[in-house]
């Protein structure tokens, strides 16, 4: 029985074992498997834009052949959502800090206007639920000004998540191609979901807080997070500390303030 349930101090030794078998079968198949006559080392690769259409698919969406450089991007809006005010300085600065790579090779200094999104919402009620109307219109002007409008906060941070995926960067601008736009979408699923198991492998609250911003690009609604299973139990609770013992080590845990922070 000690040698099918090892003791938490024997885990740690487990654990690296069960790596080593998995780093070696994986060197072997690589050995086993060389590449064939021709073959080419690909380099890591570049997120450069291909399509134009924002993803995913919207469910009705128009473009047209202008490109802009733009000179900065502002987005603004009447609602006093505090939910919807972070989401537009985060988004704000990801679309400077973060957008694709264009095509575009150059563009002329009269080609260059403002980026501006106004976003209006119908309620500012915070609550989500499978209810929840998630939908958005977005229509961008051949001039680079935007209006987006939905009847809930959470359509409205749909509608920046396409928005900024208009956006993309040469080596010295912003770019916006394909306008004038005009982007009807709702979501298929109310549950669009991604399952995060921390038990199995455990994860940094970094880690976990890069995947939910992931989830945000993607407009996905739902994070499981299965935290603890017969594997591990790395949430150090406040009624029963000692639970966390079965973690895979004691820097492996979450405090109840590490879950606070994510839920």
């Amino acid at each position: 029985i000690s040698q099918l349930h090892p003791r938490p101090a024997d885990r740690s030794q487990l654990r690296n074992l069960r790596m080593s078998l998995v780093v070696a079968a994986l060197a072997s198949l690589s050995w086993a498997w060389p590449p064939g006559p021709g073959a080419v080392e690909h380099p890591i690769p570049t997120w450069t834009s291909h399509e134009l259409t924002p993803w995913p698919k919207p469910v009705q969406c128009t473009n047209g052949t202008t490109v802009i450089g733009v000179t900065d991007v502002v987005i603004t809006t009447e609602s006093a959502s505090p939910l919807l005010g972070r989401a537009i300085a985060r988004w704000t600065a990801l679309i400077k800090d973060h957008s694709a790579t264009t095509p575009v090779k150059s563009l002329k200094a009269s080609d260059s206007a403002l980026f501006h999104l106004t976003l209006v919402v119908g309620s500012d009620d915070e609550a989500l639920s499978d209810r929840t109307n998630e939908s958005y219109s977005l229509k961008v002007g051949a001039d680079g000004v935007a209006t987006a409008t939905s009847p809930s906060v959470y359509g409205a941070l749909r509608a920046l998540a396409s928005f900024s995926q208009l956006v993309e960067v040469t080596p010295a601008s912003l770019v916006v191609r394909g306008l004038p736009w005009a982007i009807e979408d709702a979501p298929r699923y109310t549950h669009r979901g991604i399952l995060v198991d921390s038990s199995r492998h455990f994860l940094s609250l970094d880690v976990l807080k890069e995947h939910i911003d992931a989830m945000e690009w993607a407009k996905l609604s739902v994070l499981h997070w299965h935290i603890v299973d017969s594997q591990a139990f790395p949430f150090k609770g406040d009624a029963v500390p000692a639970l966390a013992q079965g973690a895979w080590s004691s820097h492996e845990t979450y405090s109840a303030a590490d879950v606070a922070s994510i839920v």
